[in-house]
């Protein structure tokens, strides 16, 4: 890495507990904290000799993702809210929410409500202004939001991270670029 290259490793958390109408922000599943064990080893091995900072989005399943990174890598997750999930829109239930994610996913971002295209806007601005090396533990769609910027593309969904995976960024005069895809599946809501 030169002086001049950002690096950004960004973590999709792990599995979350399912949301509910009286849990809209749910915390790690076991098979998510596990998930996080996995990449914390895997990220302490990537950056064994660095010491990178470590944002994480505030809701619940990001920080506990990032708590458990941070105590592999010796340090103490940084609230991001710049990168937390894709806002909800006012009044919404969790059950229309899953079905709008869903159909958000096929459109492009200019037939996007406005909010969401301001918030995706947002994004990609708090990612151009970070610097050095530094781990980004947020969700799906903010991800996604990246990935398209980096290629130049309007869709709302580029790839399907897996939970727990990482996807790399850089970052230098000529913008935003992906170094590499995290893990796939099909998993929509973990």
């Amino acid at each position: 890495m030169t002086s001049q290259t950002t690096r950004l490793l960004f973590v999709r958390h792990g599995t979350a507990t399912r949301m509910t109408e009286d849990l809209r922000d749910p915390p790690l599943a076991p098979r998510g904290r596990e998930e996080a064990a996995e990449t914390a080893a895997h990220l302490a091995a990537l950056l064994a000799g660095r010491r990178p900072r470590l944002l994480a989005s505030p809701l619940a399943r990001t920080t506990e993702t990032a708590t458990i990174i941070g105590a592999a890598l010796g340090l103490a997750p940084e609230p991001a809210p710049a990168f937390a999930e894709i806002p909800w829109t006012d009044g919404q239930p969790v059950v229309s929410r899953a079905a709008d994610i869903k159909d958000w996913l096929g459109r492009g971002w200019g037939d996007m409500p406005a909010a969401q295209r301001a918030w995706a806007a947002g994004v990609v601005e708090a990612a151009r202004g970070l610097s050095g090396l530094v781990v980004v533990v947020s969700h799906f769609v903010p991800i996604n939001v990246l990935v398209g910027h980096a290629r130049g593309s309007d869709r709302v969904l580029e790839f399907r991270p897996r939970p727990a995976s990482v996807t790399i960024f850089t970052a230098g005069a000529d913008g935003l670029a992906v170094e590499s895809l995290g893990a796939e599946d099909e998993s929509l809501f973990a």
